[in-house]
């Protein structure tokens, strides 16, 4: 009988402490709708998408002429036909056959969903589901690149 009162006693002090946490967590909620809520952040952050890029794209694509890796190199992407960057001899069958040429619309599409783009790409990226990290990322590439068809810098 004594066993069982110490467990009954730790079951009640662990859903105590599940209680106070779910308690500090409400009046966390509650807290911040009392203070309104945060500024909305700028519609595309260059930096942030910077970070994104590093994170998700860097080690497959680089942003230098010619400087095709694993992937092929995202210079001059924007209004560049699809599967036509300089050197690069991996594309799928869709982006090599393809007859659009890359913009801010497409490229959104792009990394929403790639296989929805190219089903026989080979890249193993999902895609970005936030509208915001897509928006920022392409705001990254657009200041990068500057104008869009030479990829010259602004």
């Amino acid at each position: 009988m004594v066993g069982r009162g110490k467990i009954g006693l730790a079951a009640r002090a662990v859903r105590r402490q599940r209680w106070i946490v779910a308690g500090l967590g409400l009046a966390a909620a509650a807290a911040v709708a009392m203070l309104g809520t945060p500024a909305a952040a700028p519609a595309d952050d260059s930096a942030r998408g910077a970070r994104l890029y590093r994170s998700h794209c860097l080690r497959c694509h680089r942003l230098e002429p010619e400087a095709n890796r694993l992937g092929p190199t995202l210079f001059g992407l924007f209004d560049r036909p699809a599967g036509s960057a300089a050197g690069y001899r991996r594309y799928s069958r869709t982006l090599r056959e393809g007859t659009f040429r890359w913009n801010d619309a497409l490229l959104d599409r792009y990394l929403a969903d790639p296989r929805a783009i190219a089903p026989d790409n080979r890249m193993p990226f999902s895609g970005y589901r936030s509208r915001a990290d897509r928006a920022d990322v392409i705001a990254y590439l657009r200041e990068r690149f500057g104008d869009a068809a030479t990829g010259a810098s602004q």
